[in-house]
């Protein structure tokens, strides 16, 4: 939902931000010839049709209008802009597959950037994911990520086939007592999600929880431990870059591994219900654009 207020200072008139910075994409692969579109495919646990929106253009030039703009004291080209200027030198090495020592420092400033694009995402019409405004307001403030409620984990990855260049999870997570007492367990909004971008050879993956300790005793399937390292919040561990690589399989099923874990407990929670409620069914959704050519 494009918004004429700012998501962080309130202020306007409202820009509209990129998704995948300008200044990546003179490291991804030139732009194919002829008409581009990208897919947004978004599939629910509920049904079996998945829904198709097709945006215009190529999926670099993805932009949400929800942030201020047009002088130096605007989020988008102040503390946003300085964000974006720490970040850049270390993400194109990890773009472009260079060997270096990710110190604590970098981690920090990497996963603040991957952070502030989820939360811009947020934003776009087709995302429907709620941050509260408190989150919102700390990036602002602190010029650094929240740590509450949200973990990064990177990998480097040496695509072949897979098409996905961002994937985003959106969920909806609720206490048993409360998801029993509702008429109706379709999702109208989601409070939780689990976001990939991929740039180059950078695979980036941020997920954001309303219950911190989801955060904490969160673990990915023994077999991708050693390519996935955890950057937020912070392990007191530098990293030396790039590590063992993700290949497309890996990155299919790191990308989609929290969806398919709440998915299963939801499908349990379902189970377990009163015999009145057992056929309602919690809406999970998925948001995973795709670049096609055609």
């Amino acid at each position: 939902m494009a918004t004429e207020r700012c998501i962080f200072c309130g202020g306007q008139p409202t820009t509209k931000e990129h998704v995948f910075s300008r200044w990546t994409h003179k490291l991804l692969p030139q732009r194919k010839p002829g008409r581009a579109r990208s897919e947004i495919g978004l599939q629910y646990v509920d049904r079996l049709d998945p829904k198709i929106i097709k945006l215009p253009g190529q999926l670099r030039d993805w932009q949400v209008k929800c942030v201020c703009g047009g002088t130096n004291l605007s989020c988008n080209n102040g503390w946003m802009r300085s964000i974006e200027n720490a970040a850049a030198p270390i993400l194109t090495d990890m773009i472009l597959g260079k060997g270096r020592r990710l110190n604590l420092e970098d981690q920090e400033r990497i996963a603040t950037w991957a952070i502030l694009k989820a939360m811009v995402t947020s934003y776009d019409n087709r995302a429907d994911v709620r941050i509260h405004h408190t989150q919102r307001r700390y990036i602002m403030t602190h010029k650094t990520a929240p740590t509450n409620g949200w973990a990064v984990w990177i990998a480097d990855f040496n695509r072949d086939k897979w098409i996905p260049e961002w994937v985003s999870r959106p969920m909806l997570l609720l206490p048993k007592s409360v998801a029993f007492r509702k008429k109706d367990f379709t999702a109208t909004y989601f409070n939780a999600n689990a976001t990939t971008q991929i740039i180059g050879r950078a695979f980036i993956h941020v997920i954001h929880f309303p219950m911190p300790r989801f955060i904490r005793w969160w673990r990915f399937p023994i077999a991708y431990r050693g390519m996935l390292y955890k950057i937020w919040p912070p392990t007191q561990s530098s990293i030396k870059w790039p590590g063992p690589a993700l290949d497309d399989t890996s990155a299919d099923a790191l990308a989609d591994a929290v969806f398919a874990h709440v998915r299963r407990v939801q499908q349990q929670l379902i189970t377990s219900a009163p015999d009145d409620i057992r056929e309602k069914f919690l809406r999970i959704g998925s948001l995973a654009p795709k670049q096609r050519t055609r």
